[in-house]
């Protein structure tokens, strides 16, 4: 072979590497069709709705402003009404919204926070989420005295919350299954006068057209089969700062996971134990004045005396 057909091979291969190289993976997810991608993270003239906690892998975050440009999400960058949240294959998010409560979004899932209002002086929230496809992971706060309003659209169904942990999962049909001290309203959209009520540990489906089936308990086994591929929703001891509350100015410091505390040392002042054998002797010889029968004189009774040195033979006063 020609030194010049080596040449061009070489640069032919070097070509084509270059092309691999920059060929975009995620480029075919019908997810984000027709977005541009851009690195650099920019706001939104919506309202703040929350803020990232943590992100792994590729997730797009899509503003109101230009449903045609999506960004890199990445920890800390804020997160805004009427956003759209897209976490593509590998990819993971975990967001805290204004009001406190954390959701946390599994691989393909694409959600909008198509109302995020949250007036702590007004005691008013009122989120609604649209959940078009995926699996979620969410630890809604339960506020008291507050108008307040927390649901969560699927394809097929409609969830309704007050203060609960639970996860959804959407695809054709809605499966949602609930954590401890849970209650919520579950229904389909189709049919909102036959909703149920869910409490904790139980499962529903709701498939399309359908009403949502009976609860059935979940085990401890299941529900960390369902929640292995999502987030944890607890906040790491490093991400629990104290800022204060919007419009309040007053510092809420919670903390959703079980810290072990060192109980306080308490220094108890033991009373001085002092000895005195004299005080001793004369207590033993008032016990046995005490017992002696009332015939007997008091000169057999030889009481103990510490200052008597003990001999081998008999006491001084034997019988």
């Amino acid at each position: 072979m020609s030194l010049i057909k080596k040449t061009y091979i070489y640069i032919f291969c070097a070509v084509l590497l270059c092309i691999l190289i920059n060929i975009d993976v995620y480029a075919g997810d019908p997810l984000i069709e027709g977005i541009k991608i851009e690195d650099n993270y920019k706001t939104s003239s919506q309202a703040k709705a929350g803020n990232i906690q943590e992100v792994t892998g590729r997730v797009i975050i899509i503003h109101a402003d230009n449903d045609k440009i999506g960004y890199m999400a990445g920890a800390g960058f804020d997160i805004y009404e009427k956003d759209t949240i897209i976490s593509q294959p590998g990819g993971h998010i975990r967001f805290k919204m204004n009001d406190g409560s954390i959701l946390s979004a599994a691989s393909d899932t694409k959600l909008v926070i198509s109302r995020s209002i949250y007036e702590p002086q007004e005691k008013t929230r009122d989120y609604f989420l649209n959940m078009l496809i995926g699996k979620a992971h969410f630890l809604v706060k339960k506020i008291s005295g507050y108008k307040s309003r927390f649901e969560v659209k699927t394809k097929t169904a409609v969830v309704g919350v007050r203060g609960s942990e639970f996860i959804i999962e959407s695809q054709i049909s809605t499966k949602v299954t609930t954590l401890e001290n849970t209650i919520l309203w579950v229904e389909n959209f189709n049919f909102p006068d036959q909703g149920i009520q869910v409490g904790s540990f139980m499962q529903t489906i709701i498939g399309e057209g359908m009403l949502p089936t009976i609860p059935e308990p979940v085990s401890s086994d299941e529900i960390k089969q369902i929640t292995q591929d999502v987030l944890p929703v607890i906040p790491k001891k490093d991400e629990i700062s104290l800022e204060p509350e919007p419009g309040t100015g007053e510092i809420n410091v919670e903390i959703q996971e079980t810290l072990l505390v060192e109980e306080p040392k308490i220094d108890i002042e033991e009373p001085e134990m002092t000895m005195d054998i004299s005080d001793i002797v004369e207590d033993i010889n008032d016990m046995i004045q005490d017992d002696i029968p009332s015939d007997v004189t008091h000169e057999t009774i030889h009481p103990y005396d510490p200052d008597q040195e003990l001999s081998g033979g008999s006491g001084t006063g034997g019988p």
